[in-house]
């Protein structure tokens, strides 16, 4: 009496059904293979890359950009506040000589 392992042939026939369904998806979106979806998916990936570093690279150069016109705004500044202390020393003697005057 010969048996037939009829779990196996289920699982054969669903593998089956399985791959046709895979190759019918694949055909409708344009790809010939696992292979060439896999081309096609990692194209993708390095192109969101690519876009990735170039929003980056944006991102620094607005990032230098904001960096030069703080250093020239710290630099005016640094040049105000020498000025300021040069005037507050002339005013600090001018206002010496006045009090030497009134007390004398």
């Amino acid at each position: 009496m010969v048996t037939t392992n009829k779990p196996e042939q289920r699982k054969k026939k669903n593998d089956d059904e399985n791959q046709l369904q895979l190759y019918s998806l694949l055909n409708e979106i344009g790809c010939k293979d696992l292979d060439h979806l896999r081309e096609l998916l990692a194209g993708q990936k390095l192109t969101k890359i690519l876009a990735e570093l170039d929003d980056r690279r944006k991102n620094v150069k607005n990032l230098n950009f904001d960096l030069t016109k703080k250093s020239e705004e710290l630099s005016r500044l640094s040049f105000q506040i020498k000025y300021l202390e040069e005037h507050f020393k002339e005013r600090e003697q001018v206002i010496k000589v006045e009090q030497q005057e009134t007390i004398n």
